[in-house]
This record gives structure tokens, sequence and C-alpha cells, in this order.
């Protein structure tokens, strides 16, 4: 048998180096390339603002895209309405597949339909429809999913009702910041069941910047200070009616609140008897459901335009046998 010299041994030697180099580097490549290819989907959500609501609803957005293999990319506008709009823009330059939007002013964001259309991609709304339909149906919007807002605030009033039937009753009414659907479609639905009560009467009517709960609470401290209470404060999200119950319960708990919204928070008060009553959605079920619908969309399956999530009231009767969100 012939034998290898040193040299040509040491040649092979270093070819099998760089040909096991070359392949780490194919491979790491090929790796690195399948990384950033595992999805099959790259949507856009942008949300309105920072509140304990839109975390949960996210999470739920993150599990459903994670079943669909859809990558999300958010965005958070603080509730400035201009800033949600440069955001869209900003977003339509990545190439995203789809966006869903909850917007932070139905009004404002009606340019949105538009400055999607060119990108001949689905735009769908969540939470915080465009326009004033109460389906969320708008021109260029192809999917609304939420609640009935309008049924919401027919929900708040019907607490109470619960409470008070036709007795004569004073309200202050704290609704949400000015311009959401939510709020605008809420009022539309109270006033409705309110105008069914001619010995009802509207005291107060406060619209609240940016959902923010001081301020709630400094409204409320107001109608202790002035001594014109109310009979039942009635609130539009679940911070607002732990906020008024914190100002209720230093001065003797002397007014009812009932609200929308529930969380543990809520949940103890209600048991407390702190507050009355609340309503109750699933804001996870909301976000899966927007998810799935975009998923939907884009493998051509046929939806409903509207995806309805179910309320119910929550109160002292029920209140042990449901689990909060948050």
């Amino acid at each position: 048998m012939k034998s290898i010299g040193t040299s040509t041994f040491n040649n092979h030697k270093a070819l099998l180096f760089c040909l096991s180099s070359a392949f780490a580097v194919l491979l790491a490549l090929l790796l690195s390339k399948n990384a950033s290819d595992s999805y099959d989907t790259h949507i856009a959500v942008l949300i309105p603002g920072p509140v304990p609501f839109f975390d949960i609803q996210t999470k739920a957005m993150d599990s459903a895209a994670k079943l669909n293999n859809i990558k999300i990319t958010y965005f958070n506008a603080n509730w400035d309405p201009f800033i949600q709009i440069q955001q869209l823009k900003n977003v339509l330059t990545l190439k995203v597949d789809a966006i869903a939007l909850a917007s932070v002013d139905n009004q404002a964001l009606k340019v949105a339909p538009a400055l999607v259309k060119k990108y001949h991609i689905p735009l769908v709304t969540f939470t915080n429809a465009i326009g004033t339909d109460r389906y969320g149906k708008y021109p260029g919007v192809a999917a609304h999913v939420g609640r009935d807002e309008i049924e919401a605030g027919q929900l708040l009033a019907q607490q109470i009702e619960l409470l008070r039937q036709n007795q004569p009753t004073k309200i202050m009414l704290v609704q949400g910041a000015a311009g959401t659907t939510p709020q605008q479609l809420r009022e539309q639905g109270f006033l409705e069941i309110l105008s069914n009560h001619p010995n009802w009467t509207l005291e107060k009517n406060v619209i609240i910047a940016q959902w923010d709960s001081e301020i709630v609470e400094n409204e409320v401290q107001k109608l202790y200070q002035s001594d014109q209470l109310v009979d039942v404060i009635a609130t539009q999200w679940s911070q607002a009616s732990l906020a008024a119950s914190y100002v209720n319960k230093k001065n003797a708990n002397k007014m009812s609140i009932v609200g929308l919204e529930f969380s543990e928070a809520i949940k103890k008060e209600i048991i407390k008897g702190n507050i009355s009553s609340t309503s109750n959605f699933s804001i996870a079920e909301e976000g899966q459901v927007a998810i799935m619908t975009i998923a939907d969309i884009l493998k051509k399956k046929e939806t409903n335009f509207f995806s309805s999530i179910k309320q119910t009231i929550v109160n002292s009767s029920n209140v042990t046998n449901i689990i909060p969100e948050y």
C-alpha cells in the first residue's frame, strides 16, 4: 500500500476544514432564512392607548396568531388620533398582509380605508370601529369584531332598572374619551333606556379625557363637596367604577355604582357591596376572533362582517360564578 505523505495529508485536512466551514456558513444562512420566513403572514395591529383592556386583548391576539402562524407588529397611539394616522402610514411601508385597527377616534380614522385601499390588503376593525354604525360597517372595512356598543349602553341603564325600577332617580353618567366609538354608542344605548323612565334625571354627564380614572375620582368628589349627590353613578369602564367606588367609600357609600367591564378588583367590590353591578364579556375572545377573522379573510374563507361578543350583567347573584380575565 502506498503511503500518504505529510504534505498531502495536510492538504486534504485543509480542504476538509474549508468544506466543513463553508457548509457551516451555508447552514447558518439557511437557518437564518428559515427563521425570518417562518411566518406565513405578517399583520399590523394598531391599538388606541395603554389600558389593561388592551393588554389582555393583545396577549390573546398573540395566542391566536401563533396558532395561525401569523407575525404581529403592534403600534400604540397613546390616545392621539394624529399619531395613529401616522402610524398607519408607516405600517403600510412595511408591506404587511393585513391591518387590524382599534381606532382612537371614529371620525378622524375615517381616512384609514382610503390609505389602505391602494395596497390591496384587508382592513379589519376591532373594539373601536370607524364611523358611527353600531356594527362597525364602513366603506373599505372588511370586517368588524367587537361588542354591540349600543347594547352595552342599554345594559348599563338596565342595571339601574334592576336597582331602582321606576323610582325617581338622579344619575351621573361617566363616559370614556370623547369621539371613540364605544363612548358615543354606549351613550346612545344608555339614553334610549333612560327615555323610558320619566322619573329618572340625568343630573350630570361627564366625558373623561383619555379614560383617566383620576379625573373620575375628582368628579365624584365634587358631588360630595357640593352636596349634590345622585342616586346612581353609571360608568362606562372598569377603572372608572373602581375610582368612583374609592371616593364613595371614603364618604360612607351614599351613592350606588353600576358599570361596564369586569375584573378581579370589580368582583371584590361587588362581593363587598361597594359596587352594585357591572357587565362582562370576554376581552380575550374579542382579540382572538379579530386574528382568526383576518386569517380566514386571507385564506379567502367566507366570514361574517360583524362578529359580536356576548355581554351579560354581573351582580351579587352570579358574581362568584364568573372568573375575571384580569
